[in-house]
């Protein structure tokens, strides 16, 4: 079909006739000109606000992907200075609202602009419009009771509403806020309870974990960091115990940490990789810069220890020999200490540990710190026996009943973009260990700690003694204590990196702990966090400046369509500027259009169809459109 044109004249004083287009002819449609008209002022209005939508959308998908964004990830101060934030915010959510209407009024004022520059428009048509991009509702009610003017006063409004709104759009998107999240968090463990252990460490299956982890140079000096520690935290020293990576009040509890990702241990554990992820992640997903904080009931390891001074000879139950040989021709003196007591079983019960003797070479007037383990009399229970020398002679003969206990207890855990922290509390309960892997494994681990913490100058462990020890007044009491609490502390350690040993994902057990070994645990995740987080209010927030957004590049799109073979104008027109306005319309000789500001007289004036043409040899002039019948 061929298109419809018709004559129309724009009130030229040649009286010139031009064709115009009003029929749809998609194969005669001037794509070049369209295309061309794209790279002036109507392309910028459009990229412009698709460059806003595109920003909009994108931040709000990126939060919604990654279920939040911490502020604090991106080194950006904390909630103390959410109001000076606020503002800030508030500032640039205005100026991107006032960018998006701008775009708005720029891109109505191009179409009305194109409209008169052909076709023209009425009066009436032209104050609404240009009302419209102002931004300015249109409320008289009493003169506009037609249904198209009531569709405009409507548009008018919604205008003025949805560009409002793009504020409190902007700002709902882009201010972070202090937010809480709390669930339930499970997983698994390796239960040191369970009776399959035993006889997979009378075939020597776990025996490396049990026997030989606590001879690993990178472990053995946790060894003596965890008594220190453990006894600073008695009295109330600010101490911690840093184990693979992982930052300990005080104590380890027996415990091992649990995470949400694996753990490297490739620097702990010989052919090791990692540990497996012990508890499942929450839904909103991990991010750099949050801080967490949750508790979970998990299996620890601990020990019962009473000691007292006792007074052993080799006549004693038990027997307790000392022997210092050698110094006289020069060579280090030999500090030997020996009983003929019933060694601690080994792996299995066949073996039994090589710690009924302990021999160590020191200098001359230096100090020594010895100990031996007991099988115990009773056999529920280990004897430790101690004895120092030397620098360390305030350590008087010394018996302890170390009694290994499985235990549950509470871990508190808070990780954060700054620092990391876990706080083990006392026992809930208990179940002694006496004779099992994690008994036999902490025994092992504080004989080796007494064998390497000795040095020919002096002992480690005697020194962390003396220096907590040194302002007391003497008192055997406050020595005992000290022992008790220090070697705790170590068997707790012991727990903790015998957990890590079988746990670790290509040792013992392929692929990490199987689930016939594992308990499960159990819990309660909190986060407060400052910065973005997707809800549907956010979603909802941002309609209407995708809205103004579309019906700006619509109104384009479509004044460029209707006239794309038609000439831009050489000049900008612009409708909402008074003095250009009064200009064009006194250039056109519009005056005697209007009678008057009142009643009728505006009235009349209203129905005028007015287009852009030459007056009296005037360019750019409001005239009269003369209609061809």
């Amino acid at each position: 079909m061929d298109p419809t044109y018709s004559s129309t004249d724009v009130g030229s004083t040649d009286g010139a006739r031009k064709k115009h287009f009003h029929g749809p002819a998609i194969e005669n449609f001037p794509l070049g000109a369209f295309v061309r008209k794209l790279f002036g002022p109507p392309g910028k209005v459009i990229i412009g606000q698709l460059i806003l939508q595109v920003a909009a959308w994108g931040f709000f998908a990126t939060i919604w992907a990654k279920g939040f964004i911490s502020i604090s990830h991106f080194g950006l101060p904390e909630p103390i200075w959410y109001k000076p934030l606020g503002w800030a915010i508030t500032l640039a959510s205005t100026a991107l609202s006032f960018v998006s209407s701008y775009l708005f009024s720029w891109g109505l004022r191009q179409a009305m602009t194109l409209d008169l520059q052909r076709e023209g428009v009425s009066f009436d048509n032209f104050i609404s419009k240009s009302k419209i991009a102002a931004r300015s509702p249109i409320l008289n009610l009493k003169e506009r009771r037609e249904r198209k003017q009531l569709d405009i006063m409507a548009a008018s409004i919604a205008v003025f509403l949805l560009t409002g709104m793009q504020t409190s759009g902007w700002n709902s998107l882009l201010l972070p806020t202090v937010s809480t999240y709390d669930t339930d968090v499970r997983g698994s463990e390796l239960n040191l309870a369970n009776p399959l252990l035993q006889p997979m460490l009378a075939s020597g299956e776990i025996g490396f974990c049990v026997t030989n982890s606590s001879e690993l140079v990178a472990l053995s000096v946790g060894q003596t960091g965890s008594g220190f520690a453990a006894l600073n935290g008695d009295l109330d020293f600010p101490t911690s115990l840093t184990l693979m990576d992982n930052s300990f009040n005080t104590s380890t509890g027996g415990i091992l940490p649990v995470a949400f990702r694996y753990a490297n241990v490739s620097a702990w554990f010989p052919d090791a990789t990692s540990i497996p992820a012990a508890i499942t992640a929450p839904s909103i997903g991990l991010n750099n810069g949050l801080s967490w904080t949750w508790s979970i009931l998990q299996q620890g390891f601990s020990a019962d220890v009473h000691c007292e001074l006792r007074n052993l000879t080799v006549d004693t139950t038990p027997s307790l020999s000392l022997n210092i040989t050698g110094g006289a021709d020069g060579s280090p003196p030999n500090i030997q200490m020996s009983s003929t007591c019933v060694a601690p079983e080994g792996p299995n019960p066949t073996s039994f540990l090589n710690s009924t003797v302990i021999s160590s070479f020191v200098g001359d007037h230096q100090g020594y710190v010895v100990m031996i383990a007991c099988g115990g009399e009773t056999g529920e229970s280990y004897q430790l026996i101690l004895k120092g020398g030397g620098l360390y002679s305030f350590i008087n003969t010394t018996v302890c009943t170390f009694t290994p206990e499985i235990t549950t207890v509470w871990a508190d855990y808070t990780y954060s973009y700054y620092s990391d922290n876990i706080a083990v509390q006392p026992p809930s309960s208990s179940i002694p260990n006496v004779g099992g892997p994690a008994g036999i494994s902490a025994i092992t681990t504080i004989y080796n700690m007494l064998v390497f913490a000795q040095g020919t100058n002096a002992n480690a462990v005697g020194d962390q003694l003396t220096s907590i020890l040194q302002d007391e007044d003497g008192d055997n009491r406050d020595l005992l204590d000290a022992i008790e609490i220090y070697l705790r502390g170590v068997a707790e350690y012991s727990g903790t990196i015998l957990r890590a040993c079988l746990s670790q994902a290509n040792g013992t057990f392929h692929g990490g702990v199987p689930n016939n070994l594992s308990r499960s645990i159990t819990g309660k995740l909190h986060t407060q966090f400052f910065g973005w987080e997707p809800t549907i209010s956010v979603f909802w927030v941002l309609i209407p400046g995708t809205i103004v957004a579309g019906a700006t590049i619509y109104i384009v799109l479509a004044a460029i369509a209707r006239h794309a073979a038609d000439p831009m104008p050489e000049d900008a027109f612009d409708p909402s500027d008074t003095m250009q306005l009064v200009s064009a319309s006194a250039a056109g000789g519009l005056s005697s259009v209007f009678a008057g500001r009142r009643g009728n007289d505006t009235q009349a004036a209203l129905n005028v169809s007015i287009t852009f043409g030459e007056f009296e040899g005037m360019e750019r002039a409001l005239i009269i459109k003369h209609r061809n019948v």
